[in-house]
């Protein structure tokens, strides 16, 4: 993608749009998985799986139509949203476990761990998204504001002239 499609505001509103769903999503990603890892004693690869997959849903619904905009109503957007996230969260696993196994299992380390590892997956999520899930409701949805901004409505034209 060229540099100039990036720079444009239209892009940094939907990463930082992205930004804030993914930092919501992680929150209660990061609940499910202390809750896992320290009321319910699951190890630690198992319970960020479970608390990444529990995020997943309400991640999709507010991507699709606030950060990226897509109104597309396609079977295509979920089942590649879902293999993105399967992908990434094998990624997400791999990293949180070789975080932990550099620094440890206490407390922090797990938090840390945890960080690692999302600071990835986000990168990845971000690009799939945008690039390759809701590439086409996106430049449906570019080119039906650009011909809305580009075609006033006839009502409109008519409307200045008589002013």
């Amino acid at each position: 993608m060229p540099t100039s499609t990036w720079n444009s505001l239209a892009n940094r509103r939907q990463f930082a749009r992205f930004l804030l769903i993914g930092g919501a999503c992680t929150l209660f990603d990061l609940g499910v998985y202390v809750l896992w890892t320290q009321l319910a004693g699951l190890s630690p690869p198992l319970a960020k799986g479970l608390s990444y997959l529990t995020a997943m849903g309400p991640g999709f619904l507010a991507n699709k139509f606030w950060a990226f905009g897509s109104r597309r109503n396609a079977l295509s957007e979920p089942a590649i949203y879902a293999s993105l996230y399967t992908a990434t969260l094998l990624v997400n696993v791999a990293v949180n476990s070789a975080a932990l196994a550099a620094v440890g299992r206490e407390p922090l380390a797990r938090l840390g761990a945890f960080v690692v590892a999302t600071s990835v997956t986000t990168v990845l999520n971000f690009l799939g998204l945008r690039l390759i899930a809701f590439r086409q409701g996106i430049e449906e949805s570019s080119v039906g504001h650009a011909q809305t901004v580009a075609a006033p409505a006839p009502e409109a034209v008519a409307a200045r002239r008589a002013a």
